[in-house]
């Protein structure tokens, strides 16, 4: 087999492994009802004096990694600004 060939075939098993990663592993995406230009939040924010967004739980029980808004509980957040001079978040869980 010549060399052109060999590298050729391992170029198709490299992409299709990544294919089946990407696959198995979609991307985050807000809920069609929510609109355009949402952002998904995976920062472990405690919650702190003048922060107004979601806030990470490191405890112990069942919320454990879960983001807790609006007094309850949530496994995803997304946020988009505002205002055009991105000094406010609108923030939405689910």
């Amino acid at each position: 087999m010549k060399t052109s060939h060999l590298i050729g075939a391992a170029a198709l098993i490299f992409a299709s492994a990544g294919m089946t990663a990407a696959i198995a592993q979609p991307e985050w995406a807000p809920p069609a009802d929510w609109g355009p230009g949402w952002h998904h939040w995976q920062e472990h924010r405690v919650a702190a004096a003048n922060w107004e967004g979601p806030t990470w739980y490191d405890g112990p029980g069942e919320h454990h990694g879960w983001y807790q808004w609006n007094n309850n509980w949530y496994q995803h957040c997304g946020w988009r600004w505002r205002d055009e001079h991105r000094r406010d978040r609108d923030w939405r869980c689910y």
